[in-house]
């Protein structure tokens, strides 16, 4: 497991961040993400399998500790 924060960079229109090195990394990878994101580093799995397991496991978990942060007081958006 890494655990690290990056500097977000300026690629043309696009922003990026420098990957570890630790990591395996494939050709393509996979991503979901809205606010909190989940990237798939060898592209093992599909987009729609990612976002599902984002969608069922990640992101309920996620929005429930991000209220008890909050103090249940901000409102969060969350993909429908």
């Amino acid at each position: 497991m890494i655990r690290d924060k990056r500097r977000v960079i300026k690629l043309g229109r696009s922003k990026g961040i420098t990957l570890p090195h630790e990591l395996d990394i494939g050709s393509e990878v996979t991503i979901v993400a809205d606010g909190i994101g989940l990237i798939d580093f060898r592209g093992d799995f599909s987009e729609r399998e990612l976002l599902e397991f984002y969608e069922d496991y990640i992101e309920p978990l996620f929005t429930r500790w991000l209220l008890k942060k909050r103090g249940g007081k901000n409102e969060i958006r969350c993909s429908q």
